[in-house]
């Protein structure tokens, strides 16, 4: 299998996670490059709802 899988992350540890599940199943991963601010907050739903708008 030749499938490609686009991971939109600027955190290398994460796509490299990504990649050691995913190669042993025969998908390549491939970084998308998305600029998004990530809130940083004490409440679950202000962080969710930031990352939704």
């Amino acid at each position: 299998m030749n499938a490609v899988v686009r991971f939109a992350t600027g955190n290398p540890h994460k796509l490299a996670e990504l990649e050691a599940v995913l190669s042993s199943c025969g998908y390549r991963v491939e970084t998308a490059e998305a600029p998004k601010l990530e809130l940083q907050a004490e409440s679950l739903e202000a962080v969710a709802a930031a990352a939704a708008a």
